[in-house]
């Protein structure tokens, strides 16, 4: 997980931005393009999965963005990129960028593989980015029984003493015994080196995620981390659909 630097954070303030009258040009015209706004790190939590595959049937789309495999014509595969039909070629880009899901900003930089047994693969590298993350702890019985949207999801984190690990609830309270005193969970409080430290909870009410997290290092003034992360997502048509 990163803060987030990227030169289109003025696009993704203006995407989200709700209950606006007027939006200025961004292209063309007089009017000068917007200074990026800077975002405080507290108001965005940025993961990067490093492979993300999807194998995709003619018709159907890579979940939650506007990428659609339309099939194939001739030595070309039609897709769909935001409703715009295009021709690809195996180890073509496939690229996406736009909100994921509520309050969830995600970029897909994928390719597309061979086609095999009707169906297209593409692989490739996802960011993605929650804003205004309020992590809350879940339950161990709270874990969801589908297959996470993103997995393998690689975090390192180096956490000074008194604060958060990021997109949890843990704190680095103090050191006792050569053991790190771990303060957001219930139960036992201490950790030694080569321990799992583990955290289940939501970044928001729609995003859910597990931590699998070991102890690197302990030293009276921080403490380092490593380990994975799996993230589900809550979509639009599941928060319509949920009973209000």
């Amino acid at each position: 997980m990163h803060r987030l630097t990227l030169p289109f954070l003025m696009l993704l303030l203006l995407s989200l931005a709700c209950g606006s009258s007027s939006l200025p040009s961004l292209v063309g015209g007089s009017t000068p393009v917007p200074t990026p706004v800077p975002i405080p790190p507290d108001e965005l939590v940025a993961y990067r999965v490093p492979l993300y595959t999807v194998a995709l049937q003619p018709g159907t789309t890579v979940p939650g963005t506007f990428m659609e495999y339309v099939g194939r014509s001739g030595e070309f595969y039609q897709v769909k990129i935001d409703g715009l039909v295009t021709n690809k070629r195996a180890g073509d880009s496939f690229t996406w960028r736009g909100v994921r899901a509520p309050s969830v900003y995600a970029v897909y930089n994928l390719r597309l593989a061979t086609e095999i047994f009707g169906g297209l693969t593409a692989a490739g590298a996802v960011e993605v980015m929650v804003f205004n993350p309020r992590p809350t702890t879940l339950p161990p019985t709270a874990l969801p029984t589908r297959p996470p949207d993103y997995n393998n999801i690689p975090i390192s984190f180096t956490v000074p003493r008194g604060e958060i690990i990021p997109g949890t609830t843990l704190q680095f309270i103090n050191v006792v015994d050569n053991q790190a005193q771990i303060g957001g969970r219930a139960g036992y409080p201490y950790v030694a080196v080569a321990d799992s430290l583990d955290w289940l909870g939501t970044l928001r009410e729609n995003v859910t995620v597990r931590y699998s997290l070991r102890v690197i290092r302990i030293d009276p003034e921080f403490i380092r981390v490593d380990g994975t992360m799996e993230m589900w997502l809550t979509e639009w048509h599941e928060l319509q659909l949920s009973p209000r």
